[in-house]
C-alpha cells in the first residue's frame, strides 16, 4: 500500500503525501483507461475472485490499488473500441507504479536510519528525477557532467528508435511488453506515447523492430541511471570510511 512503509518508519506526513500522489494517479489513470485494457491483459487469481492482475509490469509495483481498481472496472469484450483517453490513462497508472517504487526506496532508507535536513538530498528523489528526465538525478546531486553525458546518450538512443520505427514506439495496445521497458525512460517516452497515440501502421517498415529495440534498451538502461543516482545520494549522506574497520583497529592497537 503506498505510504505504508513511511507510516511504519514513523513519518506520517510523508506517508499521507505518497499515498495521495500514487492513489490519485492510479485511480484517475484507470478511469481514463477504461475496462478494455483489463480485458486484453487479464490474469485471474484463484483466491481473489474477480480481482485480476495485468500480465506485465509496471502496475504490479502497486499491487493492492491496482487490484482494487481492476475489480471496480467491469469486463468488456476484447473487440470493443478503446477509449480515446486510454493512452493518457495508461501513462498515469504506470507512472503511479513507478513512483510507488520510489516511495518504497525512501521508506527503506528511513528504516535504515536515514534522515534529511541540513542540505541533504533524498536518494529516492534523486532516483525519481533520474526517471523523469534521464540524467536529471545526477545533475540535481551536482554530478552535472555525468548526468548530461549519460542522459544525452539514452535520449539519443531513444530518438534513434523513434526514427527507425517512424514514430510508432511506446504504444501499449500494440507492443505491450516493449512498452513496459520504454516507459522507464520517463518524460521522453511519455511525450512519444501521447504524441503518437492510436497511429496505425499503413506501410512496411523494415527497421521497425530495431527501432523498438533501441527505444526499449534506452528505457531499461535508464534504470541503471536511477540506481546510480540513488547510490550517489546515499554516499553523500553517509560517506564511507577511508580505511577499513580492520585497519582502524590495527592503528588503534599500535597507538595504545
Amino acid at each position: 500500500m503506498p505510504g505504508a512503509g513511511h507510516a511504519y518508519a514513523g513519518r506520517s506526513g510523508r506517508a499521507l503525501a505518497w499515498f495521495g500522489i500514487v492513489s490519485v494517479l492510479t485511480f484517475v489513470g484507470w478511469a481514463l483507461t477504461g475496462p478494455l485494457f483489463l480485458s486484453q491483459h487479464r490474469l485471474e487469481l484463484p483466491l481473489a475472485g474477480k480481482l485480476a492482475l495485468p500480465t506485465a509490469i509496471p502496475e504490479v509495483a502497486n499491487l493492492i490499488e491496482t487490484m482494487v481498481a481492476q475489480a471496480w472496472l467491469r469486463v468488456v469484450e476484447p473487440d470493443s473500441a478503446p477509449s480515446e483517453t486510454a493512452p493518457l490513462g495508461a501513462v498515469l497508472t504506470a507512472s503511479a507504479a513507478i513512483l510507488n517504487v520510489v516511495a518504497m526506496s525512501e521508506a527503506h532508507w528511513l528504516c535504515r536510519g536515514g534522515a534529511f535536513g541540513g542540505g541533504a538530498r533524498s536518494p529516492a528523489i534523486a532516483a525519481m528525477l533520474a526517471w523523469l528526465v534521464p540524467g536529471a538525478g545526477h545533475w540535481w546531486l551536482g554530478r552535472r557532467g555525468k548526468g548530461a553525458i549519460a542522459g544525452a546518450a539514452l535520449v539519443l538512443t531513444f530518438v534513434l528508435g523513434v526514427v527507425l520505427a517512424e514514430g510508432t514506439v511506446v504504444q501499449r495496445p500494440r507492443d505491450q511488453y516493449f512498452w513496459s521497458g520504454e516507459i522507464l525512460l520517463g518524460l521522453p517516452a511519455i511525450v512519444a506515447s501521447l504524441a503518437d497515440a492510436g497511429r496505425r501502421v499503413q506501410h512496411e517498415m523494415p527497421l521497425a523492430e530495431l527501432g523498438l529495440l533501441c527505444a526499449t534498451v534506452a528505457g531499461l538502461m535508464n534504470v541503471l541511471l536511477m540506481l546510480d543516482a540513488y547510490a550517489t545520494a546515499e554516499r553523500d549522506l553517509a560517506p564511507r570510511p577511508t580505511t577499513s574497520p580492520a585497519r582502524e583497529r590495527e592503528a588503534t592497537a599500535r597507538a595504545a
